[in-house]
């Protein structure tokens, strides 16, 4: 009996594993097929080619590289190992970090041809490392773009909580238009397989087909490339400055242009954190958008505005000479200088505007009042952010009389502060891109919300002026004789066989010499460009920033005509 009992319990157990390998063989095959291939098929990810990024005409401003890249397979290293591959390299490595993590981890983009060949050298200490070509951003024209295309970089903690489609290595846009159309740009990620031996060797490539990346898509920009490099070339003797040029029929950015800047290749490729450190500390900013987030005070240029409110509320007619200008204008107890010690004398509307008489703004500037002055101007929008597709923009700053109030205390205000706001001094800050949308909206009375990406017509959003076309034909005759008239003080900006109508402006700068600013389109008659140019620390606008102005409209309208030819 009981070896009878042995047989049968024997053959029970016998039953049972053979069940436990059927399941194991057929019924879970699959399952374990799959752990299986874990353990040697280790799959690289492959970054796909990034949407290149074209100007108007179809130029290339950035594509790509190939460059090298080595991984590690973070299971199969060693402390030692990773230590060792550090000095190599010459990069930082924290093994922990590493160490265990499953599948392959970028150490290092960039490696020279050098590297890689010591590190293929070491194969029998680094039978866990991997050594890929994979494409990289580039820059065709290094700075003069940079402000405006941004950068590439590896993606942050934060980006990875934002995309779950991302993974640590991965590289994303930063700034410019490479963060603001990424989704467009970034493409797809392909992987390549490999099979490992216990060690992490590699003992056989494409163990199973590759899952090919697929390329982002490329877009197209408003902007000129001739224009943006002839400007580069303009500012070569300035340390710091913006342009801004848009076409006022439908809000292409033809130009967008700050310096100083910094290189997008050196930043694409990664540098250090004691660079990036003296990057941020340098005094001109370098890494400031001064187009979109430089605010500057408006200066004269705002006296169109103030004289389009006095228009709009009828205190003055375009021919009446309401004021002899002497040098200054007394309001109360104090003396308010104007630009010119001599005085202009009695000048109308639009001469006013040519000379730039300051005793004739701050003249119209009390005719409208300080609580009257600040809502007006608030008419115009310029507070706000104008939504250009670009990250990083900022809105003006136009104080209300709550500020002042807050400032001064209630019924204490100064009335007098209206007279330095007429003149675009004072509390009033505007952005580059803010006083080109200002100058092609006078040109044209209406113009688009500026856009960088080429845009379809019927989705762009017109904006009309606050006042009406009549008051802003008067604002363009003033404008036209700055640049034509005898006494203008923007003659610099003439060009040959073109009509330009502009506004000079010196900005008042407490850390330095004054900002010289200059705003102007063209064709008079039928305007296809406005363009503001600030230049830092350099004196009067008529002097500096309008020449620069006036040799962009010539470069972009008489490009236009010899291509149409």
């Amino acid at each position: 009996m009981r070896y009878k009992g042995f047989l049968y319990l024997f053959f029970a157990l016998l039953g049972l594993l053979l069940l436990r390998l059927v399941k194991i063989q057929i019924l879970d095959h699959e399952q374990y097929l799959k752990q299986a291939e874990k353990n040697y098929i280790k799959p690289l990810r492959v970054p796909p080619l990034r949407g290149k990024i074209l100007d108007r005409e179809g130029r290339v401003l950035a594509d790509w590289k190939p460059i090298f890249r080595i991984s590690v397979l973070g299971e199969k290293t060693t402390k030692e190992g990773l230590l060792e591959l550090s000095r190599l390299l010459h990069v930082d490595i924290d093994p922990d970090t590493i160490i265990g993590r499953p599948g392959y981890i970028r150490i290092k983009d960039g490696a020279s041809l050098e590297e890689v060949i010591s590190v293929e050298e070491r194969e029998d200490r680094f039978p866990w490392i991997v050594v890929s070509t994979i494409p990289t951003r580039r820059y065709l024209y290094d700075g003069a773009f940079f402000h405006l295309l941004g950068y590439t970089g590896e993606v942050s903690p934060s980006d990875l909580e934002k995309d779950p489609n991302y993974r640590p290595g991965d590289i994303i846009g930063k700034s410019g238009v490479e963060k603001e159309y990424e989704e467009m740009l970034r493409g797809k990620p392909g992987y390549k397989f490999y099979s490992v031996d216990a060690t992490g060797k590699i003992i056989e490539t494409d163990p199973r087909p590759p899952i090919l990346p697929v390329k982002g898509k490329d877009i197209v920009l408003t902007v000129d490339l001739g224009l943006q490099l002839y400007a580069d070339s303009l500012f070569s003797d300035y340390r710091r400055g913006v342009a801004v040029a848009l076409d006022p029929r439908n809000g292409d950015v033809l130009l967008f242009y700050s310096k100083p800047y910094a290189d997008p290749n050196v930043l694409s490729m990664g540098i250090s954190r004691e660079e990036w450190k003296k990057l941020l500390e340098r005094k001109d900013n370098p890494l400031l958008d001064r187009c979109i987030a430089g605010l500057y005070p408006p200066g004269s240029i705002f006296k169109l505005v103030t004289g389009a409110i006095a228009l709009d509320l009828k205190l003055v007619r375009p021919h009446d000479r309401p004021v002899v200008c002497r040098g200054a204008y007394k309001m109360g107890n104090r003396l308010w200088r104007c630009w010119l010690p001599s005085g202009h004398g009695a000048l109308d509307f639009y001469h006013a505007i040519e000379q730039s008489c300051d005793v004739y703004f701050y003249y119209l500037g009390q005719k409208i009042g300080l609580a009257r002055f600040l809502k007006y101007v608030r008419n115009f929008g310029l507070q706000e952010k104008l939504g250009i597709d670009l990250p990083g923009e900022k809105g003006g700053f136009i104080p209300d009389m709550a500020w002042y109030e807050e400032r001064y205390g209630k019924g204490r205000v100064p009335e007098g502060l209206v007279l330095n706001l007429a003149i675009g001094q004072g509390e009033i800050l505007l952005t580059p891109l803010d006083l080109a949308f200002l100058t092609a909206l006078i040109s044209r009375d209406s113009t688009v919300t500026p856009h960088i990406l080429k845009a379809n017509p019927e989705k762009l959003s017109w904006h009309r002026a606050p006042v009406e076309g009549s008051i802003l034909e008067h604002i363009r005759r003033g404008m036209y004789l700055v640049v034509n008239g005898e006494e203008g003080t923007g003659v610099n900006a003439q060009i040959e066989g073109i009509e330009v109508a502009g506004k000079t402006g010196t900005a008042q700068n407490p850390h330095g010499k004054e900002h010289a600013l200059f705003a102007a389109f063209a064709p008079y008659e039928d305007p296809q460009i406005a363009v503001v140019v600030i230049v830092e620390n350099a004196g009067h606008g008529g002097s500096f920033a309008a020449p620069i102005a006036g040799k962009l409209i010539e470069r972009y309208l008489k490009g236009k005509e010899n291509a149409e030819k």
